[in-house]
């Protein structure tokens, strides 16, 4: 996109990307990767695909979809694993 369109794109955009919003989304991440962290053996190589797109998916479920933990995110979760597999 070029000129207005693009301006026009932008600004509804730029607020989700700023502030306390942008925040929230660290907290969640933050939150999500302490919490996949806590899963890993100690002194053993892992793959890292799986638990990345398992953090980034809780990312999106909490900061974009506003779901805590718990079942709701939960079943939310296994349901787009289960698309995506």
């Amino acid at each position: 996109m070029d000129d207005e369109p693009h301006a026009r794109q932008r600004r509804i955009l730029l607020p989700t990307l700023k502030g306390e919003r942008m925040r929230s989304f660290f907290d969640a991440m933050r939150a999500a990767t302490l919490e996949a962290i806590r899963a890993w053996p100690v002194g053993r190589p892992i793959r890292m695909l799986e638990p990345m797109q398992q953090i980034t998916l809780r990312v999106i479920l909490q900061a974009v979809l506003g779901l805590e933990a718990g079942s709701p995110r939960d079943d939310r979760e296994g349901k787009v694993q289960r698309l995506l597999a």
